[in-house]
């Protein structure tokens, strides 16, 4: 009503109440290989529209409330904080703040690193 939009009517950002996806991706932006863990009512693809093409899709895991995702993903987050990238961001579409420098969830089997 103030012009903002109301986020539970949103087609973007997260909506806890809707049933969500957590993903676990490899981002390789040509220099650097990286791991993100997250978090989204769409596909993957529908998350990261513009940085698709250097991502991989290891596993999702489905989830019929978004709460669930999101209180799973913030566990793994403060788990492994000590291997979280810190450097200049990676993704256009945001979600630069969920990713590691090592394979966090030792599922990237069949990488060439």
């Amino acid at each position: 009503m103030n012009g903002a939009g109301c986020p539970s009517c949103s087609s973007r950002g997260f909506n806890k109440d809707l049933p969500a996806i957590l993903y676990y991706l490899r981002i390789n932006d040509g220099y650097k290989i990286l791991w993100k863990i997250g978090i989204t009512n769409n596909t993957v693809k529908d998350r990261f529209p513009r940085d698709f093409k250097k991502i991989s899709i290891l596993e999702t895991w489905s989830y019929e409330v978004g709460n669930d995702a999101y209180i799973r993903e913030q566990q793994i987050i403060k788990q492994y904080k000590h291997v979280s990238y810190i450097g200049d961001p990676v993704l256009l579409d945001s979600g630069n703040t969920e990713l590691f420098i090592e394979d966090i969830l030792g599922l990237d089997v069949g990488s060439s690193l």
